[in-house]
């Protein structure tokens, strides 16, 4: 996963959770129900007896948008002899909303009964990888099962003559990922659990743990908890300041830490109590410099163009990207607020954004990354103008007493 950011909350794209007990190679696919066909309508809706390419997705999967030009340029070459079929279990009004952001040529559709995700998935608790794409031949068999950005041109002509190799890149994923549940992630969100449930009124846990690229992290009004984090990572976030302009003795700076902190009377709020407790464990001062630096400050012309957040309880951050090519190409946010939204580009991308009047409220947004131009015109996409400009920056240095 990548690296944690200001929203806190765990979501595995990419990675199942368990194996894909329901497909097996070589043997009939499970039936393909589709509750409401949303774009690019094939006139012959029948899904058996034909060459489909099916893609599991959700709008929120930042790997899943991440594929959609590779499998874009498949869907242009092939797509008189396949049918390519891209299905969510989500309502149809997010699903237009994210294909206004990113295009797909497939026939993108939606089976909000959860069934196909369940057929095609561990039987259980509907499919665990995203995203996956499965390759099911005109006698109805599946062939191959796999991650769609692994698709090629040639295993696809392979596909349609029929030697194609049979191949399941998730068939032993399952064993791994278990014991990975059963061990620290399985134990820290079980602490979480616990913890919110207990009567204390006051709890707090801050140890230096070794280094792991599974982030796992809750916050609430009342409940902090990461399994692992760098103090300047944890500092930025409670203090809503980018990364870059935060700074900790260099005997911290490799560090990675777990925290566990519930407060059921914050003196102040969550953010500020926590961060003076986790102060004055660690023996540390907080300083502050001012200092000029280049940067973007952002005004908002037209409120009409903001996409008001279709989530009710939960918020996400994901990255998009296709392994095949080097680095992020942009960020699905769902549910959140303009001031995390900048916080959150400003450290993932190194271009300081600033805002004097932050609008309240909830939004979604799906963020090009690549560039600064890529960054400005999505921006304009929801209604905001960017202009560079000079800022007067306050970093905030912390250092050992």
């Amino acid at each position: 996963m990548k690296k944690s950011t200001a929203l806190l909350l765990v979501f595995m794209c990419s990675l199942g959770l368990q194996a894909q007990q329901n497909l097996k190679l070589g043997e009939q696919a499970p039936v393909i129900n589709i509750t409401s066909w949303i774009e690019n309508v094939p006139e012959d809706k029948e899904l058996t007896n034909r060459f489909i390419v099916l893609e599991f997705w959700t709008t929120w999967c930042g790997p899943c948008l991440g594929a959609a030009p590779h499998v874009n340029e498949l869907v242009k070459e092939f797509q008189q002899e396949i049918l390519f079929v891209s299905v969510t279990n989500e309502a149809p009004e997010r699903v237009e909303r994210a294909l206004k952001r990113t295009p797909f040529l497939s026939a993108v559709a939606t089976d909000e009964t959860g069934f196909t995700n369940n057929a095609y998935g561990d039987g259980k608790s509907q499919y665990t990888a995203l995203p996956m794409a499965v390759l099911i031949n005109n006698k109805n068999v599946i062939k191959w099962i796999g991650k769609p950005y692994d698709l090629t041109r040639e295993a696809l002509k392979l596909f349609l003559n029929g030697t194609l190799e049979e191949k399941n890149d998730f068939e032993n994923y399952g064993d791994f990922a278990d014991e990975l549940e059963e061990a620290s992630f399985k134990s820290f969100i079980e602490e979480i659990k616990l913890l919110k449930k207990s009567t204390l009124d006051y709890f707090f846990e801050l140890k230096a743990v070794e280094k792991s690229d599974d982030h796992s992290a809750i916050k609430g009004a009342l409940l902090y908890g990461n399994s692992n984090v760098s103090l300047q990572t944890f500092f930025s976030q409670l203090l809503a300041c980018p990364y870059e302009l935060v700074s900790v003795p260099k005997a911290f700076e490799n560090e990675e830490y777990r925290i566990l902190y519930k407060s059921k009377n914050p003196t102040v709020d969550l953010n500020t109590d926590l961060l003076n407790d986790a102060i004055n464990k660690l023996g540390l001062e907080m300083q502050t410099e001012k200092a000029i630096r280049d940067g973007y400050t952002l005004t908002l012309k037209d409120t009409t163009m903001l996409d008001v957040t279709l989530e009710v309880n939960t918020s996400n951050r994901s990255d998009i990207y296709d392994p095949k090519r080097p680095k992020v190409q942009g960020i699905v946010y769902k549910n959140i607020n303009i001031k995390d939204l900048l916080l959150d580009l400003s450290t993932s991308t190194g271009n300081y954004l600033v805002m004097d009047a932050v609008p309240d409220g909830k939004y979604d947004f799906t963020i090009e990354t690549g560039t600064i131009s890529d960054i400005k015109r999505s921006l304009e996409s929801y209604g905001f103008h960017l202009e560079a400009s000079k800022i007067t920056v306050e970093k905030i240095v912390f250092k050992q007493l």
